[in-house]
């Protein structure tokens, strides 16, 4: 009877010291935080003449703007880089700033030192990819809903 005690709290032992543990799914600030996020597509969505239409407007961006990235830290915090191109020589390489998710998740806030803070609809947040929406005023096009895809490099 020890035996078979023995045996069977061995067994039971050594099968739950083999199980693994399942990996911890990735929470939004997980996938958001440590990388640099670069614009990769810009999307506005615009109604002209009464017709809805939908105008890539990254093309427009200038140039110099194209290398900006963001980066989010864990503490809440964020940095926009200019990346390798500056607009202005006389702009500063850095801007500090914060960030927030909404209670839900569903929102994102940013405010950068001198600037409004601005808040974006959270559409996707993977490992790849994040993508933003907000209501923006632009040059020529007006109000518009803009969809910004941001991925890291």
């Amino acid at each position: 009877m020890k035996n078979l005690l023995l045996t069977a709290l061995l067994a039971t032992t050594a099968l739950t010291a083999c199980e693994k543990d399942e990996p911890k799914a990735k929470t939004k600030t997980d996938l958001l935080v440590g990388k640099r996020w670069r614009v990769s597509a810009a999307l506005a969505f615009i109604t002209v003449g009464g017709q809805a239409a939908t105008q890539d407007v990254l093309p427009f961006q200038a140039a110099c703007s194209k290398d900006d990235f963001v980066t989010f830290r864990a503490d809440k915090t964020l940095t926009e880089d200019e990346g390798p191109t500056k607009c202005q020589t006389t702009d500063a390489q850095t801007r500090a700033g914060t960030w927030e998710l909404s209670a839900d998740q569903t929102k994102l806030t940013t405010t950068v030192t001198g600037r409004t803070a601005e808040t974006g609809t959270l559409l996707e947040l993977t490992e790849t990819t994040l993508v933003v929406e907000q209501q923006r005023t632009l040059p020529v096009l007006g109000a518009a809903k803009v969809k910004v895809t941001f991925t890291p490099f």
